[in-house]
């Protein structure tokens, strides 16, 4: 169509359709090219999030074990003894099922999850506790001194071989040791009660004296050499336990008489079938009094109550607050340590304190929490939190993967009307990590909390605020916190090293021709070990350096599979001379010991299927695991004793 404005023409024509759509085209591309951008980047967000998380939950663990110095164990260490320093990954020897079971030779051991990733890592050694003041911890008046382990153990076991701090070693063997019959021995030199006699400290023969009296039972540990399949291997064995019957008073010395232990036959009583015993590091021995599990409290110290589940607190004699163990001119309060294996690193912890007048309420740092009926990373339904071995009183469906432990009794923290499960004591917001608590009993000025003491058939009323608490659960992304600790002393051997020993190089040519090592287990790899003497030659100079603190390493070592560390990493002066331990000044290391832990926060987004092939399924769990976030946190902690 033509028109005329002012004698001018036009001509007015419409758009195309080729034109709109290759304009829509364009648009297109560009907003798809704009849209990709956004996973890539919430996904860079996410994974940002999640590493500061694990990177905050790491720093706060390492500071609440520094708070608590004394409770850090011995060691943590790994419960597979064919490969003890992998640290992912499915243990050595097993097979998963399409149910998700772990099976070993055929026979079903559980689940995976228990066998894989941090749960390689998982056996507490020695976690010791201070025997605190007495209370009373349920309406029925059980009174005593309240423990409760730092984390919860597998299958709901109770810790292991409950045990003392260590006794005094005396080494000054007493010439008029007479032999009364059996094993029991008379001296007129007398040793305290928290004191022992080790003899033939350089023999292939060492045997202790124990004191007696009363009904005892201790315990010995030490590091063995053993011939296992024509090798020379060190392993160390823990509490091994030794009973004593009641012994009669002797007249003639005016005290009880002293019990003789052969260590050698001890310790092949106790060795892994087909090992044969070949010497023991008599450097390596440390003994326990044990304390009796008994019904009820008597006036002996050394009883104990066990709570079980959920806490799994022991309850320690009252006598035992008062007692105290001589070292040197120093007196150190008794103690208790016991061994457990963790249940799940999965299992996270928070405690907490709500002051008076804050909100009553309380908020996770991790989420969300896992819910009931959600599969877990392997497509099968997760199974609820392992420190709740059955449902217990005041527990809500809507509640699993959840529960607050009350630090004050060992009870647990009731969610809900037992009668009513519509009336929540506790709300809890799995998606954000809210905590929040009602009120039951409205008459109150502070907020009122329902509690079921251990031993108890109804709940207690207690005031939150100020109240110790700890709350258990589970977030998806398999979420969990470890702390991984060697063992504190370490002790010289003549052969490769264990886990509690090291090597100097030099003390057998066969071994090594490297004179300027000292090696360590290689689970000691990366971490801070102090040698309180290290004497050594300089181009044939004697020098010593004392107070140095090595950090071993696992690369390019002559002894493959070992950690190492050399002179000249705390002596810089060396230069290119020739360098050895002085193995003619007698020890040339003493008081070798590490003093770091290691904290790790582990997180896995990935998801697999588990199949009817077990040989799929393990490439599958070596894929899983290959998928892990780490933050790794190290810190210089040193277990003290408090002196009184």
């Amino acid at each position: 169509m033509h028109s005329s404005f002012f004698g001018f023409r036009r001509s007015v024509r419409g758009t195309t359709l080729v034109e709109i759509l290759v304009v829509i085209v364009v648009l297109l591309v560009g907003i798809l090219a704009v849209v990709q951008i956004f996973p890539r980047g919430f996904q860079l967000l996410t994974f940002t999030r999640k590493n500061s998380m694990a990177s905050a939950l790491s720093r706060d663990e390492i500071e609440r074990l520094k708070a608590s110095v004394v409770a850090i164990p011995d060691a943590v260490i790994s419960t597979d003894a064919t490969a003890p320093d992998r640290e992912l990954g499915l243990m050595s020897g097993l097979e998963v099922t399409e149910t998700g079971e772990a099976r070993q030779g055929g026979t079903p051991i559980g689940p995976w999850v228990n066998y894989f990733g941090a749960n390689r890592i998982r056996q507490v050694i020695g976690e010791m506790h201070p025997i605190s003041g007495p209370r009373r911890i349920n309406r029925a008046g059980l009174t005593g001194c309240l423990v409760i382990p730092a984390l919860p153990s597998l299958n709901g076991a109770n810790p292991e071989t409950i045990r003392s701090n260590d006794l005094n070693q005396n080494r000054d063997l007493p010439s008029d040791l007479f032999a009364l019959g059996g094993n029991l021995f008379r001296t007129g030199f007398s040793i305290g009660a928290y004191d022992y006699l080790l003899e033939g400290v350089n023999a292939n023969a060492p045997a202790i004296y124990l004191p007696t009296g009363t009904v005892r039972a201790y315990a010995v540990s030490l590091v063995a050499q053993v011939n296992r399949a024509g090798q020379r291997i060190r392993i160390p064995l823990n509490a091994m336990r030794v009973d004593i019957a009641a012994t009669p008073f002797d007249g003639v010395s005016g005290q009880y008489p002293y019990f003789r232990v052969d260590l050698a036959t001890l310790a092949t009583a106790n060795l892994p079938v087909g090992d044969v015993l070949v010497a023991i590091n008599t450097d390596s021995i440390r003994v326990n009094r044990i304390f009796r599990v008994v019904p009820t409290f008597t006036r002996d110290p050394f009883e104990v109550r066990l709570l079980g589940a959920p806490s799994h607190g022991i309850l320690v004699n009252t006598a035992a607050s008062s007692q105290f163990i001589p070292v040197g001119d120093r007196r150190t309060p008794l103690a208790i340590k016991f061994d457990y294996t963790v249940s799940d690193w999965r299992v996270l912890r928070s405690d907490f304190r709500i002051a008076i007048r804050e909100a009553a309420q309380l908020r996770l740092p991790i989420t969300p929490i896992r819910v009931t009926g959600a599969p877990g990373p392997d497509g099968l339904l997760a199974a609820n939190l392992p420190v709740l071995e059955s449902n217990p009183t005041g527990q809500t469906a809507t509640a699993s993967h959840f529960a607050i432990l009350d630090l004050e009794s060992g009870g647990i923290v009731m969610e809900a009307n037992p009668s009513n499960d519509a009336q929540k004591y506790v709300t809890v917001n799995k998606s954000t990590g809210l905590v929040e608590f009602a009120d039951v009993d409205a008459s109150t000025a502070e907020t009122q909390i329902r509690v079921l003491f251990p031993g108890d058939a109804t709940p207690t009323n207690v005031n939150l605020a100020g109240r110790a608490l700890r709350a258990y659960y589970m977030a998806r992304d398999e979420w969990a916190v470890q702390f991984i600790k060697p063992a504190g002393r370490l002790f010289r051997s003549p052969e490769l090293p264990s886990r509690e020993e090291f090597y100097v190089g030099g003390s057998n040519a066969s071994i090594t021709s490297r004179l300027d090592r000292i090696y360590f287990a290689p689970s000691l790899a990366g971490h801070q070990v102090s040698l309180g003497t290290v004497r050594y030659l300089v181009n044939g100079v004697e020098r010593e350096a004392n107070g140095v603190t090595v950090k071993p390493r696992a690369d390019r070592s002559d002894l493959p599979g070992l950690a190492y560390a050399e002179i000249g990493d705390f002596d810089a002066n060396v230069g290119g001379q020739p360098v050895a331990f002085n193995l003619a000044a007698g020890e040339p290391v003493l008081g070798a010991a590490v003093r770091s832990i290691t904290v790790r926060s582990m997180w896995n987004p990935d998801v697999f299927r588990l199949t009817a092939d077990t040989d799929q399924n393990a490439q599958l769990l070596e894929r899983f695991a290959r998928g892990y976030r780490r933050s790794t946190v190290q810190s210089v902690v040193d277990r003290g004793e408090v002196a009184q």
